[in-house]
């Protein structure tokens, strides 16, 4: 029994041991083909993983590729912006250039109904103008008759008076003045169709002196008066205010003392209200065209052309007693891309002489043609 026991021991140990060798390879069998299959899956993911990461290079090279036009695109619409900015700029510029010459064209346009309502004004004038003319050429031949009369009468005498001699210089100066009033005490002499008057007070004449001695009374006082700048024409207007700067009562004063020099001061004035009404004449001609401002010896003449986009103002001041030589001006630029040297040249070659303010605002004209045929 105990052989049999052991034997039975030992085949069942046997057994035992070949079973567990047979599961143990079973196990290692399975264990080695579950390795090689999660092999098999790993070598899948990493090849899944290889391709994402070469996937994910190109990404990124893409996204490089992008973010470099991006920047180009933001370079270029930078550049956009400062082009459109300077744009404006320039746009803004010309908007005000245009705002103020609007505003010219307004004032020019103001100007050009004022002009309107002047031309039939002058008009009016011009009808006046000439009744008066006739009324004065009648009274020149009346006058220039008793000059020739008193002409005859100091021939025949040979010894002309102190008297006679005053009368014929108060007489040759009749075209430019007119006896109003003349008594013991006073004198009274209108010029420029009325509008100026000459008053002379003289200081009573001692008793017991002759007629010839009348001659050597003294002066009191001497006064100019001017009609109000609101009861004339606007030609008249322009030549009162170049007379006001032109003749001063110290002056008048100086070379009167006695009525024998009151021809003297007829002759200065007439003289300078002759200089006064050419210049006059001229500035009233200028004003028909053109925006101006006269203000005693300050004269202002506006320069406006839109085809030429050009504006500028020429400042003058003149010496009445001295024109045309006492005569400086000033050019100052409003709008336009015109040279301001190149008018002052343009000006300065202008020569002095008769009419020189209407050549100096002719040849200004001129110039604004040329730059408005070459803006064309």
């Amino acid at each position: 029994m105990r052989t049999d026991a052991r034997r039975l021991r030992s085949a069942c140990e046997k057994m035992a041991a070949w079973e567990w060798k047979e599961r143990k390879m079973r196990l290692n069998k399975t264990i080695l083909a579950k390795m090689k299959e999660n092999h098999q899956g790993l070598a899948r993911d990493v090849n899944i993983i290889e391709e994402s990461l070469e996937m994910v290079e190109d990404c990124f090279k893409l996204v490089d590729e992008r973010d470099e036009d991006f920047d180009q695109k933001l370079q270029d619409i930078e550049l956009c912006l400062q082009k459109s900015e300077k744009k404006l700029k320039e746009q803004e510029k010309m908007a005000d250039e245009l705002q103020a010459l609007s505003a010219t064209l307004k004032e020019t346009e103001e100007g050009r109904l004022d002009l309107e309502s002047k031309r039939s004004h002058i008009q009016n004038e011009k009808d006046e103008l000439d009744k008066k003319k006739q009324e004065l050429e009648k009274m020149v031949i009346e006058k220039e008759e008793e000059l020739r009369g008193i002409k005859l009468y100091n021939q025949q005498e040979q010894r002309p008076s102190c008297g006679a001699k005053v009368k014929f210089n108060l007489l040759q100066s009749l075209q430019e003045w007119e006896l109003e009033e003349w008594d013991e005490n006073h004198a009274k002499f209108a010029f420029f169709m009325k509008t100026v008057e000459l008053q002379i007070s003289f200081f009573p004449m001692p008793a017991g002196k002759g007629t010839k001695a009348s001659w050597e009374q003294t002066i009191d006082s001497i006064k100019l008066k001017y009609t109000s700048l609101e009861n004339i024409s606007s030609y008249q207007r322009k030549v009162h205010t170049l007379m006001k700067r032109c003749i001063s009562r110290e002056r008048l004063a100086e070379i009167c003392s006695t009525k024998a020099d009151i021809p003297k001061v007829l002759e200065d004035i007439s003289f300078k209200m002759f200089k006064a009404k050419c210049v006059g004449d001229e500035i009233y001609r200028i004003c028909l065209g053109h925006l101006i401002t006269l203000n005693e010896d300050r004269f202002v003449v506006e320069f406006v052309s839109m085809k030429a986009f050009l504006k500028f103002v020429l400042d003058i001041q003149l010496d009445v007693t001295l024109y045309p030589s006492g005569v400086t001006f000033a050019v100052s630029l409003k709008i336009g891309h015109c040279s301001q040297t190149e008018i002052e040249e343009a000006l300065n070659a202008v020569k002095h002489g008769p009419f020189y303010l209407s050549r100096l605002v002719e040849t200004a004209d001129k110039l604004l043609e040329e730059k408005a045929a070459s803006a064309k």
